[in-house]
Formats: C-alpha cells, sequence, structure tokens
C-alpha cells in the first residue's frame, strides 16, 4: 500500500537484494517519490540479518550487536517515524564479558564512559587517565566520519575540503599510518586491555595488526555509548524496515534472483533494468530509469554487469585476501548458562598465532581459537523455550573452502559440548544442539 503523503515523480527504481541496505535504500527512495521494486533471491527479506526458528528457539543468523544507534535514529527519522516508535531498545550491562586463555576471571565491561575508565584503573594503574584521552580522540574521529563521510556518495572532494577535516589531517594522517595495535600499547600496557581495545578490527573483517588505528573510533560505540539489544532482535529492525518500506510504496519480490543488470547507451551506457528468475525458473524484466544493488560488489561485478562495464573485475578480486570466514554454530541449551552474559568473548593468549593462521599463507584453523558467543534468552525470553537458552556461537576461521561450507537444515545430529569446533569437513550451518547442562564455559577458549 502507498503512503497517501507520498507523490510518485514517474522514475523507476529497481533495487537488487532485501538485506538491510537494500531495503533502507529502497524506502527512502519511495519516500522521494519513486517507483520502486525490490528484488531478492530468498524467500524472506534480511540477507545477512535474516533469522531461523526451530523447536521453540529463534536465531538470528547473521549480525547480533545493535551498535551506532544514531545511524538508526537517522533512518527512522527520514521515514517520519523514530526508533522509539519501532523498536524496544534495551540497554546492556555489562554491554558484554570476555575471557581470557589462562586467566580464571573473567572482565565485564560495563555501561558508561567513567565506569569503564574505573575499570581500566583497577586493572592497570594510570590506565584510567590514558583511555579517557584514547576514547576523547575515538569520539572525535568518530564524530568527524559519521559527520563528513558517512552520509556522502563521494561524488565530489566538498567532504574533504571541511575545515573541520583540513585542521584535522596531520592527526588523520598519523591514524592511517599506524596499526591499531601499535596505537593500543601506547594507551595500555595489560594485555587483556589491548585485547578489549583491539577486538573491533575483527567487525571490520580485518587483525587489530593490519587494520589502521583510524579505527579506534570503534571503542566509541562500546565504551562510550554502551550496547543495545532489540527485543526480538536483530530480524526485529528487518521487519520494521520492511515494513516502512511497504508502507512506502515499494514493492518487495521474494525469490526473484537478479541475472543481469540491463544497459542501454553507447559512450555513456545507463542501466535501464533487470532481468530475473522466480521460483519457477520464469525469466522476467524489471525495467527502470535507475538500478540500484544491494548484493555483495563482487556478485554485483562480476556476474550482474558485462565486462566492460566492470569497475572492479575478476582479476581485482583475485589479488585481494578475502579477510575471515566462520564456523557458526545455533545451539539450543537445556537449563541456563549464568556464566555468559548476552555477548561473551572468549580470546586466546596468541593473538598474532591466531590472525597469522587466519589471513597469511599457510591458513590453517587456530588452535585454541577466539571465538564469540552470543546468548540473546538472557534479555528476550521470545528466543527460547521456558527453562532453555538461546546460544550463536561465533569461530573466527580463515577462508578456505577445504574446510566445507556447512549442511543445510535437518534432523538436528547429536552432539556434546566437547566437540571440537571447526574441525569438521562439513559442519552443520544450523542445528539444535541438546548441550548438557553440565558443560560450563571454560576460561580457556
Amino acid at each position: 500500500m502507498t503512503s497517501p503523503s507520498v507523490t510518485r515523480n514517474g522514475r523507476r527504481v529497481v533495487v537488487i537484494g532485501g538485506g538491510i541496505s537494500g531495503l533502507a535504500s529502497a524506502a527512502l527512495l519511495a519516500k522521494e517519490g519513486h517507483e520502486v521494486t525490490l528484488l531478492e533471491k530468498s524467500s524472506e527479506v534480511g540477507g545477512r540479518a535474516s533469522s531461523w526458528e526451530s523447536d521453540g528457539f529463534r536465531f538470528d543468523l547473521g549480525p547480533s550487536w545493535y551498535l551506532m544507534p544514531e545511524v538508526f535514529d537517522h533512518f527512522f527519522r527520514l521515514m517520519g517515524t523514530s526508533s522509539a516508535e519501532q523498536l524496544d531498545l534495551v540497554s546492556l550491562d555489562p554491554g558484554y564479558r570476555v575471557f581470557f586463555e589462562g586467566t580464571p576471571e573473567p572482565i565485564d565491561i560495563p555501561h558508561g564512559l567513567d565506569e569503564n575508565v574505573a575499570l581500566f584503573e583497577s586493572i592497570e594503574p594510570g590506565a584510567g587517565r590514558r583511555i579517557r584521552e584514547y576514547l576523547a580522540s575515538s569520539r572525535d574521529t568518530y564524530d568527524v566520519a559519521k559527520r563528513r563521510f558517512l552520509y556522502t556518495s563521494f561524488r565530489s572532494w566538498a567532504p574533504l575540503l571541511r575545515r573541520d577535516v583540513v585542521t584535522r589531517l596531520p592527526t588523520l594522517g598519523r591514524l592511517l599510518l599506524q596499526s591499531l595495535d601499535s596505537f593500543v600499547a601506547r594507551t595500555v600496557s595489560d594485555p587483556r586491555l589491548r585485547q578489549i581495545l583491539g577486538y573491533p578490527a575483527v567487525f571490520l573483517g580485518s587483525s587489530p595488526y593490519e587494520t589502521p588505528s583510524m579505527y579506534h573510533l570503534m571503542s566509541t560505540l562500546d565504551l562510550d555509548d554502551g550496547v543495545l539489544y532489540p527485543q526480538g532482535g536483530l530480524t526485529t529492525v528487518i521487519q520494521r524496515i520492511a515494513a516502512l518500506a511497504r508502507e512506502a510504496g515499494v514493492s518487495i519480490v521474494t525469490e526473484a534472483t537478479a541475472t543481469r543488470i540491463r544497459t542501454s547507451g553507447g559512450v555513456r551506457p545507463a542501466a535501464s533494468g533487470v532481468d530475473w528468475v522466480d521460483a519457477s525458473g520464469e525469466l522476467h524484466t524489471a525495467w527502470a530509469d535507475v538500478v540500484v544493488s544491494a548484493a555483495d560488489l563482487h556478485h554485483t561485478e562480476t556476474a550482474l554487469l558485462p565486462i566492460a562495464l566492470q569497475t572492479y573485475g575478476e582479476q581485482y578480486w583475485a589479488s585481494k585476501n578475502p579477510g575471515p570466514s566462520a564456523l557458526l554454530m545455533y545451539l539450543g541449551v537445556s537449563g541456563e548458562l549464568p556464566e555468559l552474559e548476552h555477548h561473551t568473548l572468549l580470546f586466546s593468549r596468541d593473538w598474532h598465532d591466531n590472525f597469522r593462521r587466519i589471513f597469511h599463507e599457510p591458513k590453517s584453523i587456530p588452535s585454541p581459537p577466539s571465538l564469540y558467543v552470543c546468548k540473546p534468552s538472557v534479555v528476550d525470553p521470545s528466543t527460547a523455550p521456558a527453562g532453555h537458552t538461546n546460544l550463536f556461537v561465533l569461530v573466527p576461521l580463515p577462508a578456505e573452502p577445504a574446510l566445507g561450507s556447512g549442511s543445510l537444515p535437518g534432523p538436528p545430529p547429536l552432539a556434546t559440548a566437547r566437540e571440537a569446533p571447526g574441525h569438521s569437513p562439513a559442519p552443520p550451518s544450523r542445528s539444535i544442539t541438546q548441550v548438557p547442562r553440565s558443560s560450563k564455559p571454560s576460561a580457556t577458549p
């Protein structure tokens, strides 16, 4: 249904991909008056932020951290609403818990700047003052990035020529030339605190030894702003954005696999439509004045565009490190696991070895690996049956095809908590595993 406040301007837009970026783009374009069709290859929208339900458990299959809330606020305002109206957000305190190999006691990251300053000071005398300075730099860098870079299409150099950017160029240059790990080492010496400050590099698909220290800005998100959780999970965010898109007039077509972006024109070709195949295999064409691809850049360039129009062809991608892969486990647990928080990180002692195995040849599975566990049922009972616990486990691994690709949903395999993750040639990607209640998380991942 089209919103009565929207006036159509006659331009036809086709959006490829119904993940969060495709849905948000489609919603905003429709709100501006365009006639928008969104093509999603799966039966449900969401992309990597989709969900799966089985035996009373509901799992977010992809992202599980709700960070940068002001970006969501910005989108909802543009759509004429607010995060408060669309979502039920809960502040997590602690934001997350961290276990360290060889250390019996975990560290809980509290909510709030002053609380984290006190935490760092209690662990390393003098670190409180230095982490306050670190987070002040993080905040400043984050605010500039958000103000000048986040909401620009980079069609011109104008965002780079603003006074607040130009005056910071020497600082920004140093942050780009120094690794995050080196920058962190100037702030704290305790290896546990260094891992806490270096971990955000993993969110970027990189390592603290290779990520520019510019990205220390991400520590603002958890140590200063705090961590939130939308009740119902990240899939609720997708549902609300999809609902707003439909209200604005977007036609969402699922089980529609884009096969080609049509182009027309000679010297300056332009997109003219998208060929797509439905679930029965029938070919269709959605004609358009504008095509927006929210699919993976590699897929868009190499599979949907003709070679002559590819900015990044196969040769470009062949020279790039693909970044990390991951083993994902979705576990339904009978009973409670009080040792785990909503977000729990387990860090191995030798990070150099962990990241070397993941990013550099010869690649191999870290032993032991660091890993991440999400337990949403601690604050969201809708994710698990009464008396049970919902666990999402992510183990970073090298992007190595020989490790296997996971199985399709099927009868739940029998398993115990003592199985070594990541060593099966075809690990199950989705299963309900009954974990013995006596199994407890170890300080050694």
